[in-house]
């Protein structure tokens, strides 16, 4: 994953709905990040309205969607909800709290992730990574 959105990433293109539904195993084993319909360049002019799922999208993301304020997504947005999904995929406790939390909660969401970014130093070094582009020091947090 981290492998494809660096290439999408250098072709300028933004996924903006990295998440766990979107990511599919083949039965070969390989993973693959489907749904590019929210995608868009980098170099387009307009700015695209927040699409996507909220409980995944970055601090930035969320911050002006709370506000109301288009926001144009960058590679390290996608990269930083690829953090929230590999938090949330080992983590059952983690799933659970953010599937009780409803579409109009943005600001509980934005403020669990800041939560969990800053309980364990592999969250924030994963965080970091990601909002640095970081593609090779995500990998290496992602697999151990």
């Amino acid at each position: 994953l981290v492998d494809t959105l660096k290439q999408s990433h250098s072709a300028g293109v933004v996924h903006r709905d990295v998440r766990q539904d979107n990511i599919l195993q083949t039965t070969s084993g390989e993973i693959v990040l489907i749904d590019w319909g929210c995608a868009y360049r980098l170099s387009e002019q307009s700015i695209p309205s927040f699409e996507g799922t909220f409980r995944y999208a970055s601090d930035e993301v969320l911050a002006c969607a709370i506000v109301g304020k288009d926001f144009k997504q960058q590679p390290k947005d996608d990269l930083q909800s690829l953090a929230r999904v590999v938090l949330t995929q080992n983590s059952p406790s983690v799933r659970e709290e953010l599937a009780n939390l409803g579409p109009g909660d943005l600001k509980p969401v934005k403020d669990f992730w800041l939560r969990k970014r800053r309980s364990y130093p592999v969250h924030e070094w994963l965080f970091d990574a990601a909002e640095q582009c970081q593609y090779d020091t995500m990998k290496q947090a992602i697999l151990g």
